[in-house]
């Protein structure tokens, strides 16, 4: 999920950021900080994201399958890298990646078990 991604979905439900905290349970400035892209929201928020776009009509694939999401992402940043480097980092970009999509899957598992 991408920092204008919180933004856009704030904005659909027409809320301020103090109104859209308080609903994810956090603080403005964690808030304002995912906005700005100096932090990352972890699953969890990025799960109760996703659960208060659905439920208020916000569609977007991005919202309906954060792992899938977050898949994207990140194998949009190991493209960039790939292409940044030499062809004998490709492989060891590869490893990171797999490595990557396995913790990430790992760790929704593990939070959707609670629900």
């Amino acid at each position: 999920m991408k920092p204008g991604d919180i933004k856009e979905v704030r904005l659909f439900l027409n809320m301020s950021q103090p109104e859209f905290a308080k609903e994810l349970n956090i603080t403005g400035r964690t808030l304002l900080n995912y906005e700005k892209d100096k932090t990352s929201p972890t699953i969890e928020t990025i799960q109760r994201i996703k659960e208060l776009a659905k439920k208020h009509g916000f569609n977007d694939n991005r919202m309906v399958n954060p792992i899938e999401g977050l898949k994207s992402e990140l194998l949009e940043l190991f493209k960039q890298k790939k292409n940044e480097s030499n062809s004998m980092i490709t492989d060891e970009v590869s490893s990171v990646y797999r490595l990557c999509i396995n913790i990430i899957e790992s760790d929704v598992k593990r939070i959707m078990q609670k629900y």
